[in-house]
């Protein structure tokens, strides 16, 4: 299993109160993606059984409305130069923790 900081993500939240993650797109594909969150400032998506991206660094204002939300969407960008659609979109069910599984500051350094 290979973890990948992703450090140049955006969270979107909806009228609605839906959240989006925009994340750089890649070459994997995703089969039956989790996000796992604590509330904290790391979340861990897990796009399949081998591609795992921490989202490092969550802005305080947006962690209740992820820890709150039963799935989010994430959109993964085509960073290919000139393109101007996604690469994909897909919903991600978000599971709460009390506490994430691992240490990421440890990991992250």
């Amino acid at each position: 299993m290979t973890f990948r900081p992703e450090n140049s993500y955006r969270i979107f939240r909806h009228t609605g109160g839906d959240i989006m993650i925009g994340i750089r797109g890649h070459e994997t594909v995703p089969s039956e993606p989790l996000l796992m969150y604590d509330g904290g400032a790391h979340g861990v998506l897990r796009r399949n059984r081998v591609d795992v991206v921490i989202l490092d660094h969550i802005h305080p204002d947006v962690r209740r409305h992820i820890k709150a939300a039963r799935q989010v969407t994430i959109l993964e960008l085509d960073t290919t130069p000139g393109a101007k659609l996604p690469k994909r979109e897909y919903a991600v069910p978000v599971q709460t923790l009390d506490t994430l599984p691992f240490d990421f500051e440890a990991l992250l350094a």
